[in-house]
């Protein structure tokens, strides 16, 4: 998708519930997702200009009793194919509260060789 052998889908930016830490064999269903009513994903499509090696996009807050969340992922909207995922460092976040909240930079970097 990202060099156009596939057709673009849109990106969806999800939190994980259980204490994993990602690695690259990791696959889309190896992240939980929290199970509140509160809780739904966000649709990335609002990307910036790259600046040096990454783009970014704006940040999102998730918000609401949401349990512990460990970090975030990223994933294909449609084929559910597993971007990248994220451990947050200094988490996990026990999100018990109503306005507790948890704010997502998603950001894309490619190292140049």
């Amino acid at each position: 998708m990202i060099v156009n052998r596939r057709a673009p889908e849109d990106l969806l930016l999800k939190l994980f519930s259980n204490d994993i830490t990602p690695s690259d064999s990791d696959i889309a269903s190896s992240f939980t997702e929290p199970t509140s009513q509160e809780y739904e994903p966000f649709v990335l499509t609002e990307w910036g200009a790259a600046v040096g090696e990454a783009i970014e996009h704006p940040l999102r807050v998730f918000q609401g009793q949401l349990g512990n969340v460990y970090g975030y992922f990223v994933v294909q909207s449609k084929s559910g194919g597993l971007l990248y995922a994220e451990r947050f460092p200094d988490g996990p976040y026990n999100m018990i509260n109503r306005r507790d909240e948890v704010e997502v930079t998603p950001r894309i970097s490619a190292p140049k060789s």
